[in-house]
């Protein structure tokens, strides 16, 4: 199972290139960036795919990927900057396509806002004309291709959005894997056989269909680390970590791994605490899934917990007295 990264667009520029670093030195194998331009708390955010030049350029093995909005971008102009960029990253990137949902998000930008059912079909053709050109093929016969194709050859790996039925349709015509929705780990299982399902009734072979979910997650030593690290945390915060996410120690968060493995998910996309210890955050999740299915197996022998920071837990230092 791979686990990949969120990155986070309310940081900046530097903090961005450190925490894609981390990510990097501690064996992650994905980070992934959100399509957004206008967010519900009013708060600055760094552009998507600015984000994602930054992490790709301060990095050198790891994949990146984003997920466009379909509905903010024009997938032409677009194939152009990701079949450029791939080819200056050596081919490490991947691509992700959602249907978008915010209305005050393409209000703001002057953009239509249509019911969800366009909003859908929109998302499957502004994903077919990125896969087209990116591969360096025309859409039409004859016509030419626009812009730089991916040094890929089959072009970046595909991921689209599937909440739904027609989604789940569109996702198994073109997609190479499918982003599920967060929910809790009860319903995680029904949407893997229903996809499959589908995957089964479109003509489709059901094991060439990847899954992804993203999660919110806080690994701590302890429950009450991990508690704190999500309470400190504004946008955290305000999930219910527990229920749909990745929460607690260390045994804990590689029994919910190894559930999440077994369900057929093939990577977990890692939304964490966006704390100052953020060093600290990924070496811990990376001792959450280590090896195969066949070793990721209920009691097996567990990863151990990386070594604390120095002067993790240590004395607080004296506060010094007022002078006179």
């Amino acid at each position: 199972m791979r686990l990949a990264l969120v990155l986070d667009p309310r940081n900046g520029p530097i903090q961005t290139m450190r925490v894609a670093q981390m990510a990097e030195r501690a064996g992650l194998q994905a980070l992934w960036v959100n399509d957004r331009f206008i967010t519900s708390d009013g708060l600055s955010r760094m552009e998507a795919w600015t984000m994602l030049t930054i992490a790709s350029m301060y990095t050198s093995r790891i994949r990146v990927g984003i997920m466009f909005n379909s509905g903010l971008r024009s997938p032409q102009a677009t194939a152009a900057m990701v079949g450029s960029m791939d080819t200056v990253i050596d081919g490490r990137l991947e691509l992700g396509v959602a249907a978008g949902w915010y209305e005050k998000e393409h209000v703001g930008l002057g953009l239509a806002f249509p019911d969800a059912a366009a909003r859908i079909e929109e998302m499957g053709r502004f994903a077919h004309v990125l896969a087209t050109l990116t591969r360096g093929e025309s859409l039409e016969e004859g016509g030419p291709a626009l812009g730089i194709s991916s040094p890929q050859p089959d072009g970046p790996t595909l991921t689209l959005e599937a909440g739904g039925p027609r989604q789940l349709a569109i996702a198994v015509g073109m997609a190479d894997n499918m982003l599920l929705p967060t929910r809790q780990m009860t319903e995680i299982e029904a949407m893997v056989e229903g996809a499959r399902s589908a995957a089964a009734e479109g003509g489709r072979d059901p094991d060439s269909l990847g899954f992804a979910i993203q999660l919110p997650v806080s690994v701590g030593r302890t429950n009450a680390e991990s508690d704190v690290r999500v309470e400190i945390d504004d946008m955290l915060a305000q999930m219910d970590t527990r229920a749909i996410g990745i929460h607690g120690d260390l045994e804990r968060c590689q029994d919910i791994m190894i559930e999440l493995a077994h369900l057929g998910i093939g990577e977990v996309r890692c939304v964490l605490p966006n704390t100052a210890d953020i060093d600290d955050v990924i070496a811990q999740l990376t001792a959450t899934t280590v090896g195969t299915k066949e070793i990721l197996v209920p009691g097996a022998a567990r990863s151990e917990a990386p070594a604390p920071p120095t002067g993790w837990g240590g004395p607080a230092k004296p506060q010094k007295q007022p002078s006179g």
